[in-house]
């Protein structure tokens, strides 16, 4: 791929998987320039990057929460590690 303006669209589709994983290195740099230039997806990556923080947290008192139940050690272990397997 070579260096290209992208839209807001691609960038907030860049955004989100560069949450994820690492994204090429010409994506990324194509998506800096735009963050440079864009005034809206910055805001975008904030808010994004805020909800993900708040999610997570959220997952994690959740598993702290299912530690507490009166469940065999195998189905707590189950539930932990989907919660920690799923993308939020």
């Amino acid at each position: 791929m070579s260096l290209r303006m992208i839209s807001c669209e691609e960038a907030s589709k860049l955004i989100s998987e560069s949450m994820d994983h690492a994204i090429p290195f010409w994506e990324k740099v194509s998506l800096k320039i735009h963050l440079a230039m864009c005034k809206v997806c910055p805001t975008y990556m904030r808010q994004l990057d805020f909800l993900r923080r708040v999610l997570k947290g959220w997952a994690d008192h959740t598993v702290s929460l299912v530690s507490n139940i009166n469940l065999s050690q195998e189905k707590k272990s189950q539930i932990k590690l989907h919660l920690r397997k799923s993308k939020y």
